[in-house]
């Protein structure tokens, strides 16, 4: 089997994503959806209630808190 060309790669409705921030070059969040719609130039994706995702620890801290001072990295 051949992997497809570089930019060929679509997603089937219904496939899973894994939809990745990046901040300054590092991965900053990641959060799993499901693709409605992909057409090469735009991907559709959805997510639901209860997904779980990862986020940097100190975003957290300050949402919970509501304290922005607590989004600095020690």
């Amino acid at each position: 089997m051949t992997a497809p060309a570089l930019g060929d790669t679509r997603f089937g409705p219904g496939g899973t994503v894994v939809r990745r921030g990046l901040h300054l070059g590092r991965e900053w969040s990641d959060r799993p959806c499901r693709a409605l719609a992909d057409t090469g130039a735009a991907l559709r994706p959805a997510s639901w209630p209860g997904i779980c995702s990862l986020a940097p620890s100190t975003c957290a801290t300050a949402l919970g808190t509501g304290d922005d001072a607590d989004r600095a990295e020690p």
